[in-house]
């Protein structure tokens, strides 16, 4: 009894969110136009990729957890992760997930760890109701240098064939190092990065951070109140396909090929 009734909480939790487009890495995201006044996303983003039914993932999240973040905007780092989550199937077979959070050098820390210690038992519902509601706000600086580091060393235990990317979310100022080195390894070995940002951040490191095409994998938003909207309408979770845009909204503007929004 209690296997099946875990057995079927599994399934609820991998039917959460899921759209048409299941099982779709990301790899490039449409412009989120946001109104200017409200902050409200009026039109669709959608992540969108290698279809990989079936195809071993491995999702690294980095989640900067320094004092200039703060403790607030730190939950809204969480829910877009949580958002970017609601597409996969996270399960010993599937979809594998790391969450790391970093602040100070001596705060780099493995939250989530089912890349290089899975289990069959890690699925959705252990991810998003038992491990991720326990990680905590930490505060100090803004090592990302070893943020890059563990997730190499997490990487290094992945599926020989398994698609392997690693999402960094930040405030995009980092200390400790230079992480850019760090983050050329992985994409040598394959990994492909996604970098987050926000605007007053360093935006020329985390444009530097993310793989090629650098527009379609480095984000700038102007606040981390944006995070969860970009992630729910990536996901297309209102249903709302694109369209003309309503008048007096800010797009995404390329300055010197790197994407804001707005």
């Amino acid at each position: 009894m209690a296997i099946q009734f875990i057995n079927y909480q599994r399934k609820a939790c991998n039917r959460l969110g899921r759209v048409a487009a299941l099982h779709q890495l990301p790899s490039s995201v449409r412009a989120v136009r946001v109104h200017s006044s409200s902050s409200k996303v009026s039109s669709g983003a959608n992540f969108k990729g290698w279809q990989v039914s079936g195809q071993a993932i491995e999702l690294v999240f980095l989640v900067d957890s320094s004092s200039s973040v703060g403790a607030d905007n730190f939950l809204d780092e969480l829910k877009f992760v949580k958002k970017l989550l609601a597409d996969f199937t996270v399960s010993y077979n599937q979809t594998r997930v790391a969450v790391i959070t970093f602040s100070s050098q001596d705060r780099v820390k493995v939250e989530v760890d089912h890349v290089s210690s899975p289990h069959p038992h890690n699925h959705k519902c252990v991810l998003l109701e038992w491990q991720m509601p326990r990680i905590r706000f930490m505060g100090g600086g803004t090592y990302t240098m070893g943020a890059m580091l563990e997730a190499q060393r997490v990487l290094a235990a992945s599926r020989r064939d398994s698609v392997k990317a690693v999402f960094l979310v930040t405030d995009g100022y980092s200390n400790g190092g230079d992480p850019r080195p760090a983050a050329e390894a992985l994409k040598r070995h394959g990994v492909t990065i996604f970098t987050f940002g926000i605007r007053n951040g360093n935006v020329e490191e985390l444009y530097d951070m993310a793989s090629h095409p650098r527009e379609e994998h480095s984000y700038i938003l102007e606040s981390f109140e944006e995070f969860e909207a970009l992630a729910r309408r990536a996901l297309h979770e209102d249903g709302l396909a694109s369209g003309p845009e309503p008048p007096g909204v800010l797009v995404v503007v390329p300055r010197g090929g790197r994407r804001f929004l707005l």
